[in-house]
């Protein structure tokens, strides 16, 4: 999974290297002046096939830890979805209710999106989506 969180960009040795066509999804995604912890996600075909999302392993271990079976995605435009959580090995992917989000907002492969974890203690995520642009 190609993923950088934005609050650590700059102690990346190696940086996130976007498909072709993302590097305005990517200025996007600096753009937002983001306060709580966050994470990207790069849509890779199986995410969207299969319908799971795994997060960043040290994002999981730092900020979830096991601690939610469900956690809140919002939208700007204040749309919401209750989504399962499954732990295991120190990991944490979305499965249940993913879909219907990915659906919802037309998520395709390529997307790139942004997870601000806006209620810690309650598990709340602003989801940021950009959709890559068509050639």
């Amino acid at each position: 999974m190609k993923v950088l969180p934005i609050h650590e960009r700059h102690l990346r040795a190696e940086a996130f290297v976007p498909p072709k066509g993302k590097d305005i999804a990517m200025e996007a995604s600096k753009a937002l002046k983001l306060k709580h912890p966050s994470f990207e996600v790069a849509m890779k075909s199986q995410y969207v096939k299969h319908g799971f999302l795994p997060l960043p392993k040290h994002f999981t271990r730092k900020y979830l830890r096991g601690m939610f079976n469900y956690v809140t995605l919002k939208l700007s435009d204040e749309r919401e979805w209750e989504i399962k959580c499954i732990f295991g090995e120190g990991r944490c992917r979305f499965s249940q209710g993913w879909s219907e989000v990915m659906r919802e907002t037309n998520m395709k492969e390529g997307d790139l999106c942004v997870f601000e974890l806006i209620k810690k203690n309650a598990g709340v995520f602003r989801v940021y989506v950009c959709h890559e642009l068509e050639d």
